[in-house]
């Protein structure tokens, strides 16, 4: 996933960083990093990526000089039972890193085949903590306001206190999880490969709702897409086709959608003004492969005022 400043976005791809114009998609800078790096994070001075080299990169984000960069090869831990490293890594790349999450004063990378997170300072990049679970972190890692949420194909979502890397929680799921979480207010909401939208109190860890999604035709219910909240509404997009919004108090569903038969869902809802945009995919030889627009209805007092479009 790209990311963006006022005046760049920046992209990672198999070959290194790119930064480009926003207005004219012109580049400003690139860098030449072995394997390439995964979707970068902006600072207000700086950008930060982890690469395939194994190593978290520090940029300035007007000039693309490096700041620092931090190496996670040297304490690599064993792999967990069931977790082989070296299936989950590309080859020719000394690890597999997540997408990078900053807060301004720490850096969050996730590292798939090592099954753990990295937090190092944004200012130093000297190693802040590090938090391992019992399986791939293909999700990857979401700050909130007292915590970071971890997800796991372990079948956990983990609370980790942000400051330390303290684990402050976890809660079990019926299947591996692969979708990031998202966090708003109190809460922390996250799709799991169980077919379940799981609503979570952040201060204890409970989970005061669930919201089952609806399986495709063979039966599979897999969640890859982060959940949007928007104002009382948590927004989702299912692998098996479906956008469904719930209301964030209750898991009430209130509307949803197939934006294009027979396709899947395996991306992040994207917020712009009030319109929504999804990607879909092929699934097989039906559907379609392409970008969506969704007009969200009207919600007054938990009742759909207009459809879903």
């Amino acid at each position: 996933s790209p990311a963006a400043d006022f005046e760049a976005v920046l992209v990672g791809c198999d070959t290194g960083l790119f930064a480009l114009r926003r207005d004219t998609g012109d580049t400003l800078w690139r860098t030449a990093i072995e394997g390439g790096v995964a979707g970068p994070a902006c600072s207000e001075r700086a950008v930060f990526a982890g690469g395939s080299d194994g190593r978290i990169h520090a940029y300035d984000l007007r000039k693309g000089e490096e700041l620092w960069s931090a190496d996670c090869m040297a304490d690599r831990p064993d792999d967990p039972p069931g977790f082989d490293g070296a299936s989950a890594r590309f080859a020719g790349c000394a690890a597999r890193m997540g997408a990078a999450r900053t807060d301004g004063q720490r850096v969050l990378v996730p590292i798939f085949d090592q099954c753990r997170v990295v937090a190092v300072d944004a200012q130093s990049g000297k190693r802040l903590w590090d938090f391992r679970t019992k399986g791939w972190t293909y999700g990857g890692v979401t700050i909130g306001e007292h915590n970071a949420f971890v997800v796991s194909q372990d079948r956990h979502l983990y609370a980790v206190d942000k400051e330390v890397g303290k684990e402050m929680w976890h809660i079990a799921t019926a299947g591996r999880n692969g979708a990031p979480a998202s966090a708003a207010g109190r809460f922390a909401y996250v799709g799991s490969c169980d077919g379940n939208l799981y609503a979570t109190d952040e201060v204890v860890g409970r989970v005061v709702w669930k919201f089952p999604i609806e399986p495709d035709a063979r039966g599979n219910k897999p969640i890859y897409g982060a959940p949007l909240v928007l104002g009382d509404t948590v927004v989702l997009a299912a692998m098996p086709g479906v956008v469904y919004a719930v209301g964030r108090g209750d898991g009430k569903l209130r509307w949803k959608l197939r934006p294009s038969a027979g396709s899947e869902l395996n991306g992040d809802l994207v917020a712009v003004g009030n319109r929504l945009f999804v990607t879909t995919r092929m699934d097989g030889k039906d559907g379609e492969s392409g970008v969506f627009a969704i007009d969200p209805p009207m919600v007054v007092e938990g009742a759909v005022t207009k459809p879903a479009k």
